[in-house]
């Protein structure tokens, strides 16, 4: 008992510790997701706005903070996620909750994918201005820089909606 007679130990504590665990959670992700589309936004600004930044190897930096930018707004997504299960009393709001989880879930694994693929090929694209200083920029064009860099995005996508059909596959006779 405290000083005004009611009990704290009981589920009123409980319920204040869940809504201050989702309010930091929620503020947590908002300043996070902020941050990333503002960076985002500003990579692209800059290629837009000066020509000299429009070099092969900025090719792939932008392609790779598009898919940045796009894995912040999936963010969104969780936040709104989270939102409905933290205010979900009635069954057809907890009804929409997973579907919106997986929607989420996909989008993410695709985008990480194709942030996976850009990290790799930065690191070749490194890797042969090293290795073949005098003939980089025969090798490493802008033609093939968006060619390979739209190839990523397309093999992601690819995989994203394979794997699940191949667990499927694995986990049951297909």
């Amino acid at each position: 008992m405290n000083q005004t007679q009611m009990n704290c130990s009981g589920r009123n504590h409980t319920s204040q510790r869940k809504t201050w665990k989702f309010i930091l959670q929620l503020n947590f992700d908002v300043i996070i997701t902020v941050a990333a589309l503002l960076s985002s936004y500003l990579v692209l600004r800059a290629f837009h706005k000066f020509q000299n930044l429009r070099t092969a190897s900025n090719i792939i930096l932008v392609s790779f903070s598009i898919a940045d930018g796009l894995l912040a707004l999936s963010r969104i997504l969780d936040i709104i996620h989270l939102s409905i299960r933290y205010n979900a009393t009635e069954v057809k709001y907890l009804l929409r909750a997973p579907v919106l989880k997986e929607v989420s879930r996909t989008f993410t694994f695709f985008l990480v994918s194709v942030i996976i693929l850009h990290l790799a090929l930065m690191s070749v694209e490194r890797f042969i201005a090293i290795k073949f200083a005098l003939t980089y920029h025969t090798i490493v064009t802008k033609r093939r820089s968006r060619i390979v860099s739209i190839a990523m995005w397309l093999w992601a996508l690819v995989v994203t909606i394979a794997l699940p059909k191949l667990r499927q596959c694995f986990l049951s006779p297909c």
